[in-house]
């Protein structure tokens, strides 16, 4: 997946275009399908508004004259909301979220950086952008999506807007779990108070913890001698919660398995997380090789991270 600046888009249109023509080869021109959001979490709601873009991207393969049309997401890199153990604490990290955007089909994304600057733009000169220079033929969003200064920019704005530009506008209704719309709020408030199954079904995936830019310090002797699966905890490791920027669980001892960057789970290690601290129990010096081996996939692969999968409260 490639990744675009918002400068990118803004200064450098041709080499835009000249990336979604290679996608065609010599068969014709090349447009964009788009969906706009923060995307935390890529939650069950993100999904169904990526299903309105890869339909409406299957159904345009330039025959008859319709576009061809490639699917980009159009997110942003917020400055962090505070560490865990605050409420604006985000449920991903920027490299999950990327990494969830390309593993989910996206073939391009931009991501612009929330500024100050950027926040003063208006939102009909947004979508002009987005129009021309990021040749946007097609637009998913919900239907409470607003952006542009001061939040200029809403529902009927857009769908004006979509008329006078000439791309299609398919707004998303609100999608419900349980009765209640599912957003990345309810999925952090979830964490917060240790329901991880709640979580679970929110995202549509487990809540993961990134470590992968997490310095963890050898702690010495766990003073256990076993995890749950029978094997010997030979070390503990602690990291300081303010190193974390997603949202973390209340205070407690919980089972956990290590994500190991390749979709690989290791079982029944045990982490402790208090007001200052996050600790692991586990053999040997294993964060640090999980660490070490999302680091090198990274370079290879793109956005892969480790990370923690929390089961259950202990």
């Amino acid at each position: 997946m490639r990744v675009f600046s918002w400068e990118d888009i803004c200064g450098n249109p041709l080499c835009f275009k000249e990336f979604l023509d290679s996608l065609t080869g010599s068969s014709g021109e090349a447009f964009s399908a788009l969906t706009i959001g923060d995307f935390d979490g890529c939650h069950l709601g993100h999904r169904a508004l990526f299903n309105k873009v890869f339909s409406a991207v299957s159904s345009s393969n330039g025959a008859g004259g319709s576009p061809f049309l490639f699917p980009g997401a159009v997110t942003f890199n917020r400055l962090s909301g505070g560490s865990g153990k605050i409420s604006g604490a985000g449920v991903f990290t920027l490299k999950q979220k990327l990494d969830a955007l390309e593993k989910l089909g996206f073939v391009f994304t931009v991501l612009i950086d929330f500024s100050a600057d950027f926040s003063k733009i208006k939102g009909t000169a947004f979508f002009e952008i987005l129009a021309d220079n990021a040749r946007m033929r097609y637009l998913a969003v919900g239907e409470d999506f607003r952006c542009g200064f001061r939040l200029d920019t809403g529902y009927s704005e857009i769908k004006n807007i979509s008329l006078r530009l000439g791309f299609v506008f398919d707004p998303l209704p609100p999608v419900l779990f349980a009765g209640q719309r599912i957003s990345s709020t309810r999925v952090r408030s979830a964490v917060l108070s240790a329901d991880f199954f709640e979580a679970e079904r929110l995202l549509g995936r487990p809540f993961i913890l990134d470590i992968s830019e997490i310095q963890w310090q050898f702690s010495g002797s766990a003073g256990l001698s076993a995890s749950f699966s029978g094997e010997n905890i030979s070390a503990v490791f602690s990291a300081s919660v303010v190193m974390f920027n997603q949202v973390l669980p209340p205070a407690g001892r919980y089972l956990v398995e290590l994500f190991d960057g390749e979709g690989e789970f290791s079982t029944d290690f045990m982490c402790s997380v208090d007001d200052r601290k996050i600790r692991l129990e586990c053999g040997d010096n294993l964060p640090l090789l999980l660490t070490d081996k999302a680091g090198l996939m990274n370079e290879k692969n793109g956005c892969v991270y480790a990370g923690l999968r929390f089961m259950a409260k202990i």
